[in-house]
């Protein structure tokens, strides 16, 4: 084979796997391929007892950084070894005592959740309902 031809051929190979490991990581985020740790901080249930919502760290080989996540699960549900269904952050100026962005989580109707947040961090999910909660964020 030319070298040119094999050049072409190596540039092509290589440009495939990484853009299958890009495809991967964004298509499922979720994938075990590195290793990712979830830590409850706090763990809160509605006020009608059927859900709750866990405030959550999750550190991952890949990010040497500690994020604050919130998920909404069923009550008494353990939380999944996932990215939260409802928040995610990261960065920011004010880090809470768990190391990731200041965040907390109040129920303020049976199924209506405030997620407070510092409003530096990034901000990379913020749904406005997960497992039948009605979510709303509030940057203090």
């Amino acid at each position: 084979m030319k070298p040119e031809r094999l050049r072409v051929v190596l540039i092509s190979v290589a440009a495939a796997v990484i853009g299958f490991n890009v495809w991967m990581y964004f298509t499922w985020p979720d994938l075990p391929l590195l290793p990712c740790k979830n830590t409850e901080v706090s763990r809160a249930a509605s006020p009608n007892g059927r859900l709750e919502a866990v405030l959550f760290t999750r550190e991952c080989a890949s990010t040497r950084s500690v994020g604050s996540q919130v998920s909404v699960v069923e009550a008494g549900e353990p939380l999944a070894n996932k990215s939260g269904n409802a928040f995610v952050s990261n960065g920011g100026d004010v880090r809470a005592a768990w190391g990731g962005p200041r965040a907390a989580i109040v129920w303020t109707g049976p199924s209506a959740l405030t997620v407070s947040h510092d409003p530096t961090a990034e901000i990379y999910k913020a749904e406005t309902e997960a497992a039948g909660a009605v979510i709303t964020y509030q940057p203090e």
